[in-house]
């Protein structure tokens, strides 16, 4: 009831009619700028240090007992957006219940950056983690995130560097054309995203990659050297079609994938950390980490 009453209200208030269209969401991520205020109430739960959020830095979530993994997030945002109060709420908890070490770069951002921009800044950061925290490393994404996460690991492996031991992946973006026939279906019921907003953040993103290049559409490349996979989804999302398409792949590639498709969630569902689906959902995050 918590869930339907939230993307209820979403709806009613059109949250995503100002991301609908380019200019909307050149706007809106123009007025999201990062600020310590995103990170109140958090620093009672974990301790903060690294770069600030006005920073190219990284951010660090360290539980005050970490006896677990040592986790590499990549925030969401349609690649033009940096972490806010839900993500660092999500880490805080995730860190917490994990006793797990969070790392959170905060990339560069589209318009301005791209597709390389983000991958330079990030590989060095993987690079000293896998070699110093081998056998430990988790990467985890949401939406951009996610996408980025995946991205990084095709990098990673043609650079000849070895996988995390796991991949979360939540709502991923696999196919940056958005161009699936059956998304048009899912828009109407889809109380976040819009298939032009989607692909306008994917387009600046790009900076002229084509939007099937693999290198920035996962479905489209290899995914036989991805590790152990937990992939989250919600029926309410635009990006479900593309995600089921990857889950059957990476399936065939060989892949062991923890799939978790939830019915009547939105778009990043295990981030709104008051309803229970989403508790349930770290839960499960918790034991694949630390499994």
């Amino acid at each position: 009831m918590q869930s339907r009453l939230v993307a209820g209200a979403l709806r009613a208030l059109d949250f995503k009619a100002p991301l609908s269209e380019p200019e909307g969401l050149r706007a809106y991520a123009a007025k999201a700028a990062p600020s310590e205020r995103d990170l109140r109430g958090v620093r009672r739960r974990v301790v903060i240090s690294g770069g600030g959020p006005k920073t190219k830095e990284i951010v660090t979530l360290t539980p005050r007992r970490a006896h677990g993994a040592h986790v590499l997030y990549l925030h969401g945002g349609g690649f033009v957006l940096p972490p806010r109060s839900q993500h660092w709420r999500f880490l805080a908890r995730l860190a917490v219940e994990a006793g797990a070490t969070i790392d959170a770069p905060l990339y560069p951002l589209a318009p301005a950056h791209g597709y390389e921009d983000v991958i330079e800044f990030l590989a060095p950061i993987y690079r000293d983690l896998s070699l110093t925290r081998s056998g430990r490393v988790v990467l985890m994404g949401d939406s951009a995130g996610a996408n980025i996460a995946l991205s990084l690991l095709s990098h990673a492996r043609a650079a000849g560097l070895g996988m995390p031991s796991k991949l979360v992946l939540i709502s991923p973006p696999v196919d940056l054309s958005f161009d699936n026939p059956m998304m048009r279906a899912l828009e109407p019921r889809d109380p976040l995203l819009t298939i032009a907003g989607a692909r306008a953040g994917a387009t600046w993103y790009a900076k002229g990659i084509p939007l099937r290049d693999a290198r920035i559409s996962p479905l489209f490349g290899s995914l036989g050297h991805l590790p152990e996979t937990q992939l989250f989804i919600g029926a309410d999302d635009i990006l479900l079609p593309d995600v089921r398409l990857f889950y059957a792949r990476a399936l065939a590639e060989g892949v062991h994938v923890e799939y978790h498709e939830a019915a009547n969630m939105m778009h990043c569902w295990p981030l709104v950390n008051f309803v229970p689906e989403a508790k349930a959902a770290r839960r499960k995050m918790v034991q694949f980490i630390n499994g």
